[in-house]
């Protein structure tokens, strides 16, 4: 097949119809998406989830008053950050080298500007008083209820414990959780220097819920009916106290809504072979005979592992290895569910490439860089 049309077939692939099956011969086809698993120490429960959507979307939760979870995860933009599409001052980090320009610059998202807890602004070496850029792309968030752990290299673990007293709330199954306390506290995402977890709580308990929102859904604007979050958090949890754990399971049981189970890769993996096109189906044969399976398996195209692809060299971002330690970690990434891929450009846990082509083209060269 020749190299184009390899790249168009995979590329259309990755845009609507992706999965393969097992070696040997053909495989029964996975299952559609269902729900994805919820901890039972938290279940979902619609005031936890109408409260988790309003914190989600809570740009009070920093200091400044400008960064929202969902300013860096989009459902618009397959739950990823679209500013990072453009090659711009306002979405590019430096890299490792501090130099804008070079081949090791990352397309991520912009935060918050250095600042202290009284809102003081302070100049930064690379961004001035503008907002800092993240070092790694927002991963997304839509389908992220699925994954055992989370963030580009999977700091967030299944066990959640309580962030101010240590107690084991969730054994299993918190990574959510615990990924939603993260950028509470992150410099660079949302928080003022030297944060800690309880101002985040203090600073929620005095404020009117998305009072600096401009577009609210009637439907939540209905269910918070002018009410504080002392009262909120009461219908949510049976009392008004607010604490940084409550918090996160509220934000996790929203974010356990935000999944894609009815595209049309569902609709085929149920039978109706109809619901892909030609061209698509004939990417699906170009992604099952390449073994992109390998690593984008199952009905959620993951495997949940880490893995260096050789991308950029692996002593710019040690990437799983910061984590465990482990040798054979270090430079390696999280493989992303395909899933909304389309939505999500630029793509890589640096933002290095804009289009699905260049990715196509990067594996069909086998990597930049060795391990």
């Amino acid at each position: 097949m020749p190299g184009w049309t390899k790249r168009l077939c995979v590329l259309w692939c990755l845009l609507g119809a992706q999965f393969a099956s097992a070696q040997g011969g053909p495989p029964p086809p996975p299952t559609p998406l269902g729900p994805p698993p919820v901890p039972v120490e938290n279940p979902l429960t619609e005031a936890k989830v109408q409260l988790g959507k309003v914190l989600f979307w809570e740009e009070q939760l920093s200091v400044t008053g400008t960064v929202a979870c969902g300013t860096c995860h989009r459902p618009s933009a397959g739950g990823s950050d679209p500013r990072s599409a453009f090659v711009a001052a306002g979405s590019t980090h430096p890299g490792p080298d501090s130099v804008f320009g070079n081949a090791d610059d990352i397309q991520g998202s912009a935060g918050v500007p250095v600042h202290s807890d009284d809102g003081q602004y302070s100049g930064h070496p690379q961004f001035g008083f503008n907002p800092q850029v993240g070092s790694r792309k927002s991963p997304p968030m839509l389908n992220a209820a699925y994954a055992p752990t989370l963030f580009w290299d999977g700091r967030a673990g299944g066990a959640f414990s309580d962030p101010l007293t240590g107690q084991l709330l969730i054994a299993q199954g918190g990574a959510l959780e615990n990924q939603a306390v993260a950028p509470l506290l992150n410099s660079v995402e949302m928080a003022p220097q030297g944060a800690l977890v309880t101002d985040v709580a203090a600073r929620i308990a005095t404020a009117r819920p998305l009072a600096l929102a401009t577009a609210i859904p009637q439907a939540l604007l209905d269910w918070i009916a002018g009410r504080d979050y002392a009262a909120l958090f009461a219908e949510a949890f049976g009392d008004p106290a607010i604490s940084p754990a409550r918090m996160a399971l509220a934000m996790a049981s929203y974010q356990r809504t935000l999944v894609t189970t009815q595209a049309p890769i569902d609709q085929f993996f149920a039978g109706q072979p109809g619901a892909l096109t030609t061209l698509e189906q004939q990417g699906l044969q170009t992604f099952n005979a390449l073994n992109c399976r390998g690593c984008h398996a199952g009905n959620r195209f993951t495997d949940d592992n880490f893995r260096y692809l050789g991308v950029r060299p692996v002593g710019e971002d040690l990437g799983r290895f910061e984590q465990t330690g482990n040798n054979p970690d270090r430079g390696a990434f999280r493989v992303p569910s395909l899933r909304n891929v389309a939505e999500r450009a630029p793509y890589m846990h640096n933002g290095r490439f804009q289009t699905l082509a260049e990715v196509v083209d990067f594996y069909d060269r086998g990597g930049d860089f060795n391990a």
